[in-house]
């Protein structure tokens, strides 16, 4: 494909001046991250281990239940209290999760601890929680692939 000489023109422009060229790069950089961000921060395991078979929940469409994983419930599995019952019971069995184990919508109180709290690595809320204690990092990172959405529509519409 041929480009007309006056794009060229025009993109070696762009490419001259380094602040935008280098802001359009790491824009983009973030907004493909962030495409396929369920991999990184989501309240789904990657994977589960349970009595030989492995399930992929963050690639499964529907819910896999607490019974399919031998708890006594059967709404949809809570992944971290899985984790550790099978931490705690030892039989081999292992889930994995992301690096931010919570969803941008899901609360996490803790007893005796009120929101806002503070960034910890311990309970893997990297930089804190909200008034109602939902994850900080996962609302910045869900929402900033809302709005790069947003504007690639509107610029889109717009021309």
């Amino acid at each position: 494909m041929r480009l007309n000489p006056l794009t060229v023109k025009k993109i070696r422009r762009f490419r001259s001046i380094r602040r935008g060229y280098w802001s359009l790069v790491i824009l983009s950089a973030l907004f493909l991250f962030t495409l396929f961000g369920e991999f990184f921060v989501n309240s789904r395991a990657l994977f589960v281990s349970y009595e030989g078979h492995w399930a992929f929940p963050i690639l499964h469409s529907g819910i896999y239940t607490g019974a399919d994983f031998g708890q006594p419930y059967k709404s949809e599995a809570r992944y971290r209290e899985l984790q550790a019952a099978f931490e705690k019971d030892g039989r081999g069995n292992f889930v994995l999760m992301p690096i931010v184990p919570y969803g941008p919508l899901e609360q996490d109180f803790k007893a005796g601890v009120y929101p806002p709290t503070a960034p910890s690595c311990a309970t893997r809320h990297f930089l804190g929680t909200d008034t109602l204690a939902r994850d900080v990092l996962a609302r910045l990172f869900y929402g900033f692939r809302v709005a790069m959405l947003f504007s690639l529509a509107f610029v889109a519409i717009s021309f």
